[in-house]
This record gives C-alpha cells, structure tokens and sequence, in this order.
C-alpha cells in the first residue's frame, strides 16, 4: 500500500468507564513512497474535512504503526 488514500473510519472503542463508543476518523494516508502525490492528496484531505464537519478527529499517517487500534482510541477518546 504505497498510494496515498483518504479513509473515513467509524471507530468502536469502550470509554474508560465501559461505555461503548462509536467515533468517525478521517484518516489521511500518506506513505513515504508517495512523496510526489503529497500535494494534490493533501488538497483534497483539506476539502473533504470542510465537507464533513461532524468528524472531529482528522489524522495525517505516515507509518501503519500510527493506524495501531490504541492509538486511535487515545485519538478519539
């Protein structure tokens, strides 16, 4: 996977209390392979994040290991 790509994820997660939980992400992926791509990928991240106001928690991610479960949950909690 080494294009850029644009996600929309509804992320499940339990609270620290133990209540369920359900927060969307929008997620920019951006590998090092696609250094050239970054500009117009970017443009378009921007645009989408003004079109969708109700997500809260944007991530740019560079490495899979910024995609990591807890990590997302540390994000969106």
């Amino acid at each position: 996977m080494d294009e850029p790509r644009l996600v929309a994820h509804e992320l499940c997660f339990a609270s620290p209390e133990g209540t369920r939980r359900h927060e969307q992400l929008l997620i920019f992926w951006m590998p090092p392979a696609a250094g050239e791509q970054e500009e117009a990928s970017s443009a378009g991240f921007t645009e989408l994040k003004e079109c969708l106001p109700d997500m809260r928690v944007h991530l740019t991610a560079r490495r899979t290991d910024q995609l990591a479960y807890r990590r997302l949950v540390a994000l969106a909690g």
